[in-house]
């Protein structure tokens, strides 16, 4: 009898405390959420203003207490890995005592959705995301009711953005240039794109200070520029600094959208000083390959024999060959050299690289390629510059030809 006693005792104790507990949970509990949004569509390219109105049901809450949202978060999808921004302000209201029943509690905010957000959405593809609440009761902190409404990417968003081609000069249109100490100068660059989105990218200079060894790059300006419809843009380098001599390197490079190809830098050599009457360098310096008149293919390395005191060498690249001849007894004319004198050279170069005093080789890239013509006859150069920006050296000129 004892036993059986003892039994129920501990069953109905048991049973009490389910009881407690089961009640204890219930007291200001959020059992569900729905969200409405107007508008539902956002413009790629700028910041969009939404206004979103919470739906919260809570059960059994008690007079004064709150249903409260700490944060707001922008992800790729409902339950998504991708987490696009995050809204730090908070969303509470008061709500009504409802005994054992359930009550309905409007929490509303207007959204200024990011135009960084979008951007990221529409970089990966996406033509909508989600704005997402987890909403409680302070008696249950932990039991978090997430809820969200769906945002429309408008304004190209479905179109992608790509930066298809770049190029870059300087204010003068070349793409390898030598001038005096202070003298104003910029660069360009010119882009082609496709679809709309935001350009994001960094002019970029490297001093004498470390363009002689291991380059390294600081940074200039940054370029945050939104771009509609596809089609073609130049953007203008801030002042470039000229006022220590020697070697210099400059580019644009593109952070956003990821492109397929590598950064490209132009570069400039700064002179120590205007002389007066400039002595005409020596044609001293020694050209190997490739020979007088040759083709120019996808192999073709320009090579020389290196001078004592260049701190740099000028490759340069003209579409006019020079003027004047060299004078009788003094060419060497036939099958290396050319008998055109190379002080005599018309226009500027067309194409050409700076290249430091420990390379006396280089291939042509791509993108100087681009500035040559298919059937045309070029002249090639090398110039071996000193600490001080003076051309020490200067090489006869070759032709080359393009098939």
């Amino acid at each position: 009898m004892r036993s059986t006693l003892q039994h129920t005792y501990v069953q109905l104790l048991l049973g009490a405390i389910v009881w407690l507990f089961f009640t204890g949970t219930a007291q200001a509990a959020a059992v569900g959420a729905t969200a409405t949004v107007s508008p539902s569509r956002v413009t790629l390219g700028r910041t969009s203003p939404v206004v979103v109105t919470w739906r919260i049901e809570t059960n059994s809450v008690s007079a004064g207490n709150r249903v409260v949202s700490p944060q707001g978060a922008f992800w790729s999808s409902f339950g998504g890995d991708v987490l696009l921004g995050t809204v730090a302000k908070s969303l509470s209201k008061n709500v009504g005592n409802t005994g054992s029943g359930n009550n309905f509690t409007n929490l509303t905010e207007v959204v200024s959705v990011p135009a960084s957000v979008i951007y990221k959405a529409q970089k990966l593809g996406l033509s909508s995301f989600v704005y997402v609440r987890g909403h409680n009761d302070i008696e249950i902190p932990s039991d978090v009711e997430d809820t969200f409404i769906t945002l429309t990417i408008t304004g190209g968003g479905a179109a992608g953005f790509a930066v298809n081609r770049q190029e870059t000069e300087f204010d003068d249109g070349s793409a390898v240039r030598r001038l005096l100490r202070n003298e104003p100068m910029y660069a360009v660059t010119r882009l082609n794109y496709s679809g709309s989105g935001m350009l994001k990218g960094v002019w970029e200079l490297a001093t004498p200070a470390t363009t002689y060894g291991e380059l390294v790059y600081r940074r200039l300006s940054n370029v945050r520029q939104f771009f509609g419809a596809s089609g073609q843009a130049s953007l203008q380098s801030p002042p470039l600094e000229t006022g220590q001599p020697g070697r210099y390197m400059v580019r644009f490079r593109i952070e956003e959208p990821v492109t397929g190809f590598s950064d490209y830098a132009i570069e400039y050599y700064v002179a120590q000083e205007a002389a007066a009457i400039e002595p005409l360098p020596p044609i001293t310096l020694v050209l190997t390959m490739p020979l007088h008149g040759a083709y120019l293919h996808a192999d073709t390395r320009f090579s020389w024999q290196p001078v004592a005191d260049a701190q740099a060498y000028q490759f340069e690249i003209y579409s006019q060959p020079a003027t004047d001849s060299f004078p009788e007894g003094v060419a060497k004319a036939g099958e290396f050299e050319s008998d055109r004198h190379p002080n005599t050279l018309t226009g500027g170069p067309v194409s050409g690289a700076l290249v430091p005093a420990s390379q006396t080789q280089l291939a042509l890239s791509a993108i100087s390629q681009e500035h040559l013509i298919s059937a045309q006859n070029y002249w090639w150069r090398v110039l071996a510059i000193g600490r001080d920006g003076r051309v020490v050296s200067q090489s006869p000129v070759r032709e080359i030809r393009l098939p």
